[in-house]
């Protein structure tokens, strides 16, 4: 039996983050799945119908984060869920729809796997309210700009120019 190498299979699975998706039961592996430190949360969280986003992988954990909080986590099955392009924090806009929906501009409080109709559900805060409907993606329009961090590439380096420690910057001469 052809066994592929552990890291052949993490350097593998790295290819498809970042992504989104969903822990429906618990890890296979327990408690021991999860940082120490965020166990609590994890237990809290999973399993749920949550939607967590995975953009990185450190060797170890995974980071996912539900919002502005996140929890590490081993490699583990889960349900990879599309991505459609929103997360928890973005501003949207909720357009009537021949009269179908309130137009409105909101922000994402929640995002739900409604495993049934295999979609994701969004709760809207307008108005420091939460929407008392849920939204699926195509009756939203996302309107703020996420800026993603680039992880640096450690072999790339800036170093800037060599500083004389006699030189002021300003240029004299004699006329």
């Amino acid at each position: 039996m052809n066994q592929e190498p552990e890291t052949d299979r993490i350097a593998s699975s790295l290819k498809h983050i970042p992504d989104v998706g969903v822990f429906l039961t618990w890890p296979e592996t327990g408690e021991n799945a999860f940082h120490p430190e965020d166990l609590k949360l994890a237990q809290e969280w999973i399993p749920s119908d949550r939607i967590f986003h995975r953009p990185t992988f450190d060797g170890t954990y995974y980071q996912l984060y539900y919002g502005k909080e996140s929890i590490r986590m081993k490699p583990s099955l889960w349900l990879p869920i599309a991505d459609e392009g929103f997360r928890i924090g973005d501003k949207v806009e909720v357009p009537s729809q021949l009269m179908k929906n309130e137009p409105m501009v909101a922000t994402i409080i929640e995002m739900r796997y409604a495993q049934a109709q295999s979609v994701i559900k969004y709760t809207l805060l307008n108005h420091d309210m939460p929407t008392p409907r849920t939204y699926i993606a195509e009756e939203l329009t996302l309107l703020s700009q996420r800026h993603e961090l680039l992880h640096s590439d450690p072999e790339v380096r800036i170093q800037p120019p060599p500083v004389n420690p006699n030189d002021s910057g300003i240029s004299l001469t004699d006329a």
